[in-house]
């Protein structure tokens, strides 16, 4: 093997963010046609959770386990992971373009010499060795394609790429002192509010019902919500609704948000401005709702309906809640409704 591609593993509590998964897919491509190791790198405390999850998804699997490890500092784990690179000397160093990558792809980009390129939604080797990356540009109304040399360090947003290329393997695991002395630290970390990884509710969920501006006032809310709950499905919005205070930044779709990909995705009064069509055209399936025929999201819709979403939407509740009736409803067993039943099968 000519060298190693290195991917940064992210988690909670043990549990492997899905973004990790992603790029081991992809990192399992490239080390294919690199003739390259995969490997993934993985810091915190009470790592054994993931590293169980994580031996059998890479050829080497490189880890750094310690107490004061729990609570996550940007100054102490960039300083782990740049003295954990040094020794690894990866061609390729992939991680999220996560709250977490933000942060540590710059510094570590520094601390290495290694050129970063951020938010790439696609990752390609040449037969000249070079990498082709695409990224998007003036707020994903452009895709950039440009070649790079190795070394380099990319991130990626979620959804980027699909886990399906990983293999089961065995990995070498390989035990990552605390690098040098426990000095004092210029920052300190007194409250982990939220979750600093790329997970979200809305990137995990199947089925997403997102409201726009066209909502009009946040006392309209309650309609989608009760939409969202006889679906199953989780709610979702689009920059103006989280500008105006009317759902939080957790409910965020597009390039300052979460990029999404559920197999339904319903759009109730969202124009579809570029930033958020960024975030959810990975759909599998986009149907949208709004009495404007001529808003940009009928341009990546599966489905249309041009009509105001206050009469349409009360309808698929009515509707949908009447069919799931139906099916749950109790079939008698007494002898005529039986015979019923086989004349109309």
């Amino acid at each position: 093997m000519n060298g190693e591609v290195l991917v940064l593993a992210e988690h909670t509590a043990g549990e492997l963010d899905s973004i990790t998964l992603e790029l081991l897919g992809k990192g399992r491509e490239l080390a294919d046609a690199l003739g390259d190791r995969l490997s993934v790198v993985v810091v915190g405390r009470q790592l054994q959770g993931a590293i169980d999850r994580l031996a059998d998804k890479a050829d080497r699997l490189y880890y750094v386990d310690d107490p004061d490890l729990g609570v996550y500092n940007a100054e102490v784990f960039g300083e782990i992971l740049a003295a954990a690179a040094r020794k690894i000397a990866p061609r390729l160093f992939l991680m999220g373009y996560t709250y977490l990558g933000m942060e540590l792809g710059p510094a570590l980009a520094m601390q290495l010499e290694m050129p970063l390129v951020s938010n790439c939604l696609g990752i390609e080797l040449r037969n000249h060795g070079k990498v082709a990356v695409e990224r998007p540009l003036c707020g994903g109304t452009l895709r950039a394609r440009e070649e790079c040399d190795l070394p380099l360090m990319v991130s990626a947003p979620l959804t980027a790429f699909s886990a399906k290329a990983i293999r089961a393997c065995q990995a070498d695991v390989v035990r990552i002192p605390y690098p040098g002395e426990r000095r004092s630290l210029r920052t300190r970390v007194r409250e982990v509010v939220g979750n600093i990884s790329g997970e979200s509710t809305i990137a995990r969920s199947d089925m997403l019902v997102a409201v726009g501006r066209g909502m009009g006032s946040p006392d309209k809310l309650r309609l989608f919500q009760e939409l969202a709950k006889v679906l199953g499905a989780a709610l979702a919005c689009s920059r103006p609704v989280v500008d105006m205070g009317w759902l939080s930044s957790d409910h965020l779709v597009g390039l300052s948000g979460s990029t999404v990909r559920p197999r339904i995705y319903i759009a109730c009064g969202i124009s579809g401005a570029a930033q958020h069509i960024a975030g959810m055209s990975g759909s599998s399936t986009v149907i949208a709702i709004n009495k404007d025929p001529l808003a940009p999201i009928f341009n990546v819709a599966h489905h249309g309906i041009v009509g105001d979403m206050f009469d349409v939407v009360p309808q698929i509740i009515d509707e949908w809640s009447r069919r799931s009736s139906a099916r749950t409803a109790p079939v008698t067993s007494d002898h005529n409704n039986t015979n019923a039943l086989n004349r109309d099968a």
